[in-house]
């Protein structure tokens, strides 16, 4: 997990076995919400109990904030046309339990509090799987001013910056070729 909480958080989602509301077409949606904000809401799979959502991404700040422990609330619904969506189930987690899917799948229990509290022998409302979470960082300039992204260290072939004995380093090549262009627009038949 990274300290920076500039990031962004990128999710793949799937809810096998959903309950059905209604008894025609389901059209499943994700709402995850923070303090009780929304912020994100997926794209809505049409006609199925097993929607499979497109991957999609959360800046850690909306989501968290750099409280990594703080509750996320995920409701899932039954879309429908005139915005009166049916509720499905909810369920909470963290961040910090998000980030421990980077090495596994997650299987988060969907829970009705209505239904629970009417039906003695009721389980869940299904169930949404956590496929994938990873986190990619957004560097600044400043970032980049304070040592961000290292280029590498010029001893070690694998950087931009590696002095060779016996070639031009990557870096060194593209300013080269750069010099060389500049020069042939000037006198084509220089080089």
């Amino acid at each position: 997990m990274l300290d920076k909480w500039d990031s962004q958080e990128s999710l793949k989602v799937l809810g096998p076995s959903l309950d059905s509301v209604l008894p025609l077409g389901q059209d499943p949606v994700l709402l995850l919400s923070s303090r009780f904000t929304i912020c994100h809401k997926t794209e809505v799979v049409k006609n199925t109990l097993n929607p499979v959502w497109q991957p999609f991404s959360i800046p850690v700040r909306a989501l968290c904030n750099g409280d990594y422990d703080r509750t996320v609330k995920i409701d899932v619904y039954d879309w429908d046309r005139d915005g009166s969506h049916d509720f499905i189930g909810e369920f909470t987690t963290s961040y910090r339990e998000l980030s421990k899917a980077q090495n596994q799948f997650t299987v988060y229990e969907v829970l009705n509090p209505r239904k629970k509290c009417k039906k003695k022998k009721y389980v869940n409302s299904g169930t949404v799987t956590l496929l994938s979470f990873s986190v990619d960082s957004e560097f600044t300039f400043v970032d980049y001013i304070k040592g961000g992204p290292a280029v590498g260290n010029p001893l070690q072939p694998t950087s931009l910056h590696y002095m060779s004995p016996y070639q031009l380093s990557a870096y060194a090549m593209g300013a080269d070729k750069s010099r060389k262009e500049k020069l042939s627009a000037f006198n084509p038949g220089l080089i």
